[in-house]
């Protein structure tokens, strides 16, 4: 008998503590520490190139969960931008927060 209210006890106290953690894991969201390390890669078509922006018609982009899309990157200093208007390239970019600056740019 004893045994059983212990173990009802402990049940409840676990439960409790896992409550507790979700509530503070909710108050305080935080993206992963590699999410900004991760760098993705596609192939595509340039189709604008406006100052550090450039917009490409990509495939599906597996590793983001992306689909066929056609948007905007911002090159990252360093990185140069060799490529034209309608030129098939191949290009590396990581996410930081909202934005997804492009680490490598190459026409192939």
């Amino acid at each position: 008998m004893e045994y059983r209210k212990l173990l009802a006890a402990g049940g409840a106290l676990a439960l409790a503590a896992c409550g507790q953690q979700q509530k503070s894991e909710s108050k305080t969201p935080t993206a992963p520490a590699s999410e900004s390390a991760q760098t993705y890669s596609g192939t595509g078509k340039v189709t604008a190139i406006a100052g550090n922006q450039v917009s490409i018609a990509h495939g599906p982009i597996a590793g983001i969960g992306w689909p066929a899309m056609t948007m905007s990157f911002t090159v990252s200093a360093g990185v140069p931008v060799t490529v034209g208007v309608g030129d098939q390239v191949a290009f590396s970019f990581r996410q930081e927060g909202a934005a997804f600056p492009l680490t490598s740019l190459k026409k192939r």
